[in-house]
């Protein structure tokens, strides 16, 4: 099944430029729990989850009250997914700032780059995270020039994520450059085959609804990348569409990611939308 495509988008800490203050606007249930708590991020707004259930904890320093917000069940489902890693300085990074929030996500893994890094690939599954099939080799001119080609490729790089971890990975597969890659549309027969191949193997490929933008080549400015990614969000949501996939890179080459990351998590966070993994897709 495939996902629409495109849509695009420092600060010190993981706090946003203004402060988001939680309020009954959000789709939440908020419940003041404690008036005069230690805030657990230094930030201006924080979020922690709460081990009883689907609530989190969000906390605003300026009026120093942790707020217990309950998940709509009807809220905006947001995928964050992760590109091309695991790298040996961003994907540690995006897993710290995940685990301050308590968010999970799916990380599409690209075979040789895992087999640098297994102990970081392993601390992503052990953290809670979705391991997904991006490719073993990540060449496009290779994998696009037969169904073959590529079929041998995906199923390499699932043998590495099963032979570092230890577990049989999800058939869930991001196409490298997307399932519109240039070097498909040029050969339908291949693009074709390899489909049919996929459905009668019980896999289910994604790309992505909105993008960060962080593939660029040349650092943004402080906070660009999130304030756009947050934009082409709240568009998707008011347009009715209750599952976003976000598209995002875990590659040292891409500094910028985890800088912008938070400030997108925490608009989202206040606004009452809630975090998903790809195997739950509808």
């Amino acid at each position: 099944m495939t996902m629409l495509m495109f849509c695009s988008c420092t600060l010190n800490g993981f706090g946003p430029k203004t402060p988001l203050i939680p309020d009954a606007s959000t789709g939440f249930n908020d419940t003041v729990i404690n008036d005069n708590p230690q805030n657990p991020h230094g930030n201006n707004t924080s979020v922690v989850t709460n081990p009883n259930g689907n609530n989190v904890l969000l906390y605003h320093e300026l009026t120093g009250v942790f707020k217990e917000t309950v998940e709509d069940p009807n809220a905006p489902r947001i995928y964050l997914t992760f590109d091309d890693g695991p790298s040996k300085v961003s994907t540690p990074k995006i897993l710290e700032i995940l685990d301050d929030y308590g968010i999970k996500a799916t990380f599409f893994v690209v075979g040789r780059t895992a087999e640098y890094y297994p102990d970081i690939l392993r601390q992503t599954l052990a953290e809670g995270h979705l391991l997904a099939n991006h490719g073993y080799s990540h060449v496009y001119s290779t994998i696009y020039a037969s169904s073959s080609a590529f079929i041998q490729d995906i199923q390499s790089c699932n043998s590495v994520i099963a032979n570092i971890t230890g577990t049989t990975p999800k058939r869930i597969l991001r196409f490298p450059a997307g399932s519109f890659a240039v070097e498909l549309e040029r050969n339908p027969a291949v693009r074709d085959s390899i489909r049919q191949y996929l459905r009668d193997n019980g896999w289910r490929y994604f790309d992505w609804t909105v993008s960060m933008g962080d593939s660029i080549s040349s650092a943004p400015p402080p906070g660009a990348l999130a304030y756009d990614l947050i934009a082409a969000i709240d568009r998707s949501v008011a347009n009715g569409r209750k599952d976003i996939v976000v598209l995002a890179h875990d590659v040292d080459a891409k500094p910028w990611t985890p800088l912008d990351l938070p400030i997108v998590i925490e608009h989202c966070l206040n606004q009452g939308y809630v975090f998903r993994t790809l195997d739950t897709y509808p």
